[in-house]
């Protein structure tokens, strides 16, 4: 079944166009559209350059439209070849089928004389139909599928897309920290946030006015310089003082310095003994950030001490890593006291000598115990 999510977007955004009407629209928005929804179709639109059709009984295929799965780039057709099979009734991939020639080895399909097509409209058709005998497509009683060929189980996921963007960038070994980072146990937005942080998508004013806002372009937080990234979570007295504060209040020493955001990141990390402290960073950003903004909306200051209390007991309250053992796993069950029970070890030393020790409870009261040693 659909969530009430899906049957709310399609009644709103794709009715009365089924989804595969509205995937193959050229324009999906509209300016009524919401920021939300703008942004999936962006999404739509990375999805499409994947899909493709593997072919069953071809009643879903375009002819000259619709690409399948291990077709060439350019599988398409001219507008006007589709336009004068669209005259003749031809409109998907079963329609051109020839029954008499197929064979066992191979499906056949109708040439550009049996259509009666002439000169270059003739010569374009046989392209087409050596492009779907290179690719084995054969029809068969099965529906038309559509896959998503850059995943190897044919299915879409935000994995799978952001995977195929960062190799068609160039970027399949991402930043060291694109992983790290997601790990470790801080507060989600406080990750989020430090993500964009290092990839320089926070709306600092110097990223504002790059689009075109006007606005003062100084740092709300120190009125002492214009306010970029690099100023904001860096070099601000403001970020200063609260680094210092929380620091001194958790009792780790302050080494948050560099040419670059990047590199006071990577010292920081490299520095670090554990996880845990590697998230202090990702709280006194994120404290900077809504200072920053109560002195833009508020008009007023916040204060560090509150700023470094707050973020230091969110600190305290991340677990320490445990450490992996090598111990054995202890299996506690209940113990029913209407029954005795007993408790049995053995140890060994590194000189050899080794024993044996008993406990035989016969009642939280009473109680005998006994031990050997074995030479």
């Amino acid at each position: 079944m659909e969530n009430l999510w899906t049957v709310v977007i399609k009644r709103k955004y794709i009715d009365p166009l089924t989804t595969l009407d509205w995937i193959r629209m050229p324009h999906k928005s509209s300016k009524n559209s919401s920021v939300v929804w703008k942004a999936v179709v962006v999404s739509v639109n990375i999805i499409e350059k994947g899909l493709a059709w593997l072919v069953g009984d071809g009643t879903q295929v375009r002819l000259g439209q619709d690409p399948w799965i291990g077709c060439p780039e350019g599988f398409t057709l001219s507008q006007g070849l589709v336009t004068d099979l669209k005259d003749r009734g031809l409109f998907t991939l079963n329609q051109v089928v020839d029954p008499g020639a197929s064979s066992i080895w191979n499906q056949g399909w109708l040439q550009g004389r049996d259509l009666n097509l002439v000169d270059d409209r003739l010569e374009e058709w046989g392209r087409y139909i050596r492009d779907l005998l290179n690719s084995s497509v054969r029809l068969s009683d099965s529906p038309d599928e559509l896959k998503w060929v850059f995943a190897q189980n044919g299915v879409y996921s935000p994995k799978a897309g952001y995977k195929w963007m960062m190799s068609q960038k160039g970027l399949e070994n991402p930043d060291w920290w694109a992983k790290s980072l997601w790990k470790l146990k801080g507060p989600a937005k406080s990750k989020l946030f430090f993500w964009c942080v290092l990839l320089q998508k926070v709306p600092t004013w110097d990223f504002l006015q790059r689009r075109g806002r006007i606005g003062p372009g100084r740092c709300p937080l120190c009125k002492g310089s214009v306010e970029t990234a690099q100023h904001l979570f860096l070099l601000c007295p403001f970020n200063s003082s609260l680094w210092a504060e929380m620091l001194s209040m958790i009792k780790v020493p302050y080494r948050w310095e560099g040419q670059a955001l990047s590199e006071a990141w990577q010292r920081w990390w490299n520095d670090s003994s554990n996880d845990r402290e590697r998230t202090i960073p990702l709280l006194i950003t994120w404290g900077t950030w809504l200072a920053r903004n109560q002195a833009i909306f508020m008009d007023s200051v916040f204060p560090i001490g509150r700023l470094a209390a707050e973020g230091a007991a969110i600190y305290e309250s991340i677990p320490f890593p445990q450490a992996p053992s090598h111990s054995r796993a202890v299996c506690q069950e209940f113990i029913s006291y209407t029954l005795p029970w007993a408790y049995f070890d053995g140890a060994s030393g590194n000189n050899g000598r080794c024993g044996a020790g008993l406990i035989i409870h016969f009642s939280k009261e009473k109680a005998v115990k006994a031990s050997i040693g074995l030479g």
